[in-house]
């Protein structure tokens, strides 16, 4: 992959804030304008608000300058502190409308609760673990300083010299932003600098109907490879220029690993979270949300293929390759 593009050439200024969270510091970045416009928002810690001031300082400039926040998707590590950020600067926040629908979710903590606790049986969870990760998945309560959002965007629109464009698969609000003229993106967690973005579950809907996070993902990354960008500037990690590469690169170990989970299929059928185990046998309880995220990914991307099956038995998902009998 080709050697990432000069900031001062692009005119977008890069901000790595601090997070809590195993991925790492997540980037935010400044694009002078105009209109002068902040991508994304950091997390909602007193640590990351410093980074961020302290970085606008050194380039120049104050929040009080901010006359737009943006928002690539609703994960705590790129929304936080949109909320103080709008009250300190009076900046408009934008964002796909989907991110205003998904917030108001969040404040119904039973009805999450119960969420996490019926995926997470059907996904073959033991009882012994599920409690745990109830309570992993709530913990970060605290961070969640959901701001209103004055501008909600549509697949489409444009944000300043900015096209929007709609690619939900790590996120269900995953969007990506192009400069109409110079044709660079903002990626966010859309696409990442030599990683691959672990689509997360998604919970039920009313309908009883659960997203397949990593099929619309892999469909959202075949979207972004024929479109024309000149650079990306991802939500985590460093900037680069090859995106067909970089989606080429996603798209290659997203097969791989769904030939290794093929590879460890039993005949007899096996869980999610079995599987989740023989995969990633030295995963910490923090982390297994994620892998858990992981692995039913690619069984059920692997089933959209026709290659493994699932059946429910006493409501819980076993999958088979498709040469077996349930």
């Amino acid at each position: 992959m080709k050697s990432k593009p000069p900031w001062e050439h692009i005119g977008l200024l890069p901000i790595s804030t601090p997070t809590v969270f195993p991925v790492g510091p997540a980037n935010v970045y400044l694009y002078p304008g105009p209109p002068m416009i902040l991508f994304d928002a950091g997390t909602h810690t007193e640590s990351a608000f410093q980074a961020l001031v302290a970085a606008l300082d050194q380039y120049g400039f104050q929040l009080g300058d901010i006359e737009k926040v943006v928002l690539t998707h609703h994960h705590l590590d790129h929304i936080g502190l949109a909320r103080r950020i709008k009250s300190l600067s009076k900046a408009r926040v934008a964002a796909h409308h989907s991110v205003k629908v998904h917030l108001s979710l969040l404040f119904k903590d039973g009805e999450i609760r119960e969420q996490i606790k019926y995926l997470l049986l059907e996904l073959g969870a033991p009882l012994s673990k599920i409690d745990y990760l109830v309570e992993e998945r709530m913990k970060h309560r605290q961070l969640f300083d959901p701001p209103e959002m004055d501008d909600p965007l549509e697949a489409g629109d444009e944000v300043g010299p900015f096209e929007v464009h709609f690619r939900p698969g790590h996120s269900s609000t995953d969007t990506v932003y192009i400069h109409k003229e110079k044709r660079w993106a903002i990626t966010g967690d859309h696409l990442i600098y030599k990683k691959t973005p672990s689509p997360l579950l998604r919970y039920h809907n009313e309908d009883g109907v659960r997203v397949k996070s990593l099929v619309q993902y892999y469909g959202s990354l075949l979207k972004t490879r024929a479109q024309s960008i000149t650079g990306c500037f991802a939500g985590h990690g460093s900037p680069f220029v090859d995106h067909r590469h970089a989606v080429d690169a996603t798209v290659e170990h997203i097969k791989k690993r769904c030939l290794r989970l093929l590879g460890l299929l039993p005949e007899s059928g096996i869980t999610p979270f079995e599987m989740t185990c023989l995969l990633f046998p030295r995963m910490t309880d923090e982390m297994l949300f994620y892998c858990l995220s992981t692995v039913t990914g690619h069984l059920e991307l692997l089933e959209t293929q026709h290659l493994v099956h699932s059946d429910a038995h006493d409501h819980v998902l076993h999958y088979f390759p498709v040469s077996s009998s349930v």
